[in-house]
């Protein structure tokens, strides 16, 4: 069985980048931070996927049928903590186009759980 029908059927073959692009797309990490509109990256990412609809906490995909054809249906939590995970992968990437762009030249932390919001139960 080849690693992407794998993942299919096993939520431990899913990475940060699976939940990423399936959740936010081909968007970069600084361009989803950007457009989010908040400071926080942690909020950037509530904010999201409260945008996307949850059923009895599971996250919608693009569509519901597209939701539940898939055998692995995935709730807020971990998807929100997917995204926080790829976040914290790249953040060499857009920490600093990050800083410059809200101003935080103080925050060399922006993603120290200390800074963390707790995810809301029903977004």
């Amino acid at each position: 069985m080849e690693i992407n029908e794998q993942k299919r059927v096993n939520p431990i073959k899913w990475e940060p980048k699976d939940f990423w692009v399936q959740y936010i797309g081909s968007m970069t990490p600084s361009a989803f931070l950007k457009i989010s509109g908040v400071y926080s990256p942690y909020r950037a990412v509530e904010k999201h996927l409260r945008k996307l609809s949850t059923f009895y906490g599971i996250v919608r995909r693009n569509t519901w049928k597209e939701t539940f054809s898939e055998p692995l249906q995935f709730n807020y939590e971990e998807v929100y903590w997917g995204i926080i995970a790829y976040l914290k992968e790249t953040e060499n990437e857009w920490k600093q186009e990050w800083k410059e762009f809200w101003l935080a030249q103080d925050d060399d932390d922006p993603l120290s759980i200390n800074n963390a919001p707790k995810p809301s139960e029903n977004p």
